[in-house]
């Protein structure tokens, strides 16, 4: 299974090269690749490169979009959702249900 390669790739990768870190795309390839392809019946390659790359680009437009907002915190949540109504508009009309906290 894709499962199996996957995890002889890393522990491979770990003997090998034991000092070394993770990057972003191993860590991604370890623990999210195999659930992404399960949940969304579909290969890697729409996950690829073009696809980070596409995405990046958009996040670089907002940055500029919100540049006027100064709080870090502010930008990154108005950034976000500018991005998720792009890419699924009908959010608009979702709301989350909130649970009560346990007092």
């Amino acid at each position: 299974s894709f499962r199996t390669k996957v995890d002889l790739f890393l522990s491979c990768y770990r003997q090998s090269f034991p000092d070394e870190t993770i990057t972003p795309k191993v860590h991604m390839l370890e623990d999210h690749a195999v659930s992404m392809m399960t949940r969304w019946q579909c290969s890697l390659g729409l996950h690829g490169e073009q696809g980070a790359e596409s995405i990046h680009n958009l996040f670089n437009v907002l940055e500029r979009t919100y540049a006027n907002l100064r709080k870090p915190t502010a930008k990154l949540k108005a950034m976000l959702r500018e991005h998720c109504l792009q890419i699924c508009p009908q959010a608009t009309k979702e709301r989350p249900t909130i649970k009560q906290r346990k007092t």
